[in-house]
């Protein structure tokens, strides 16, 4: 690997390799909830889909969608709608 190659590690890939490697490893535990990496995972995804979906993709610019992001877990949440925040699926 020549010294002028691009190293960029894309977090989301990261997870995704994890969850093929070990799908059914708790990636969350926060009180009564746990969240394994395969559940992320498609929790991923379907943000994904959901963001693609309002025209969201890639070059859309860190800058305009950084700043329209909500300061707060609450805030968060509402913003993602109560089926995201609430970690159900209405679809696949």
């Amino acid at each position: 690997m020549g010294a002028t190659e691009d190293l960029t590690v894309n977090f989301a890939d990261i997870l995704e390799s994890v969850a093929d490697a070990v799908p059914e490893q708790l990636f969350l535990v926060a009180g009564d909830v746990r969240l394994t990496y395969a559940e992320l995972d498609a929790r991923a995804d379907r943000a994904a889909r959901l963001l693609r979906g309002a025209g969201v993709g890639p070059g859309a610019g860190e800058l305009s969608a950084r700043s329209s992001l909500p300061t707060s877990p609450g805030a968060a949440g509402r913003a993602a709608g109560p089926e995201i925040a609430a970690g159900r699926r209405t679809s696949a």
